[in-house]
């Protein structure tokens, strides 16, 4: 349970970071 909720967290900070960085990477 444990792992399985720390791996959809970090999936999620993944998406978050990823989109983020996309936004900061357009003009």
């Amino acid at each position: 349970m444990y792992l399985r909720h720390l791996d959809f967290y970090l999936l999620y900070l993944f998406w978050i970071s990823y989109f983020i960085y996309h936004y900061h990477a357009l003009p």
